[in-house]
C-alpha cells in the first residue's frame, strides 16, 4: 500500500505506511497549543446565567455539601436548582432536587 500523499509514507516490512503526521506539518500550520498550554483565556459569566446545579451520581456527600454550602452562602446564587442523578430500579438515570446530608 502506498499512500496517495506525495512523500509521506514509510516502508515497514511488505507494506507502506503512511506518516500522515510529517505531512500535515509540512502543509498546515498547527498550534502549538496541542502539547501544551501557553495562555488561558477566561470570560466573566455572571451567576444568572445558570440554571442549576446537577450533581453526577458518583459525587460523594461530602463533595455535594461542600458545595451545596458554598451557593448558599453567596446571596447571588441563591436562584440555583440543586439537583443531583440517579438510577431507577431499572438502572435509568433521573435527576431529582438534591438533599443536603
Amino acid at each position: 500500500m502506498i499512500s496517495v500523499l506525495e512523500n509521506s509514507y514509510q516502508f515497514i516490512g511488505e507494506k507502506f505506511k503512511p506518516n500522515i503526521e510529517d505531512d500535515i506539518k509540512s502543509k498546515i500550520r498547527v498550534p502549538n497549543l496541542l502539547k501544551e498550554h501557553s495562555e488561558i483565556c477566561l470570560n466573566k459569566i455572571p451567576f444568572d446565567a445558570f440554571e442549576s446545579v446537577i450533581f453526577g451520581h458518583s459525587v460523594s456527600k461530602e463533595s455535594k455539601n461542600i458545595i451545596i454550602n458554598i451557593i448558599k452562602d453567596n446571596s447571588s446564587l441563591t436562584h440555583l436548582k440543586i439537583q443531583e442523578v440517579y438510577h431507577d430500579v431499572f438502572g435509568d438515570l433521573h435527576v431529582r432536587d438534591a438533599n443536603p446530608v
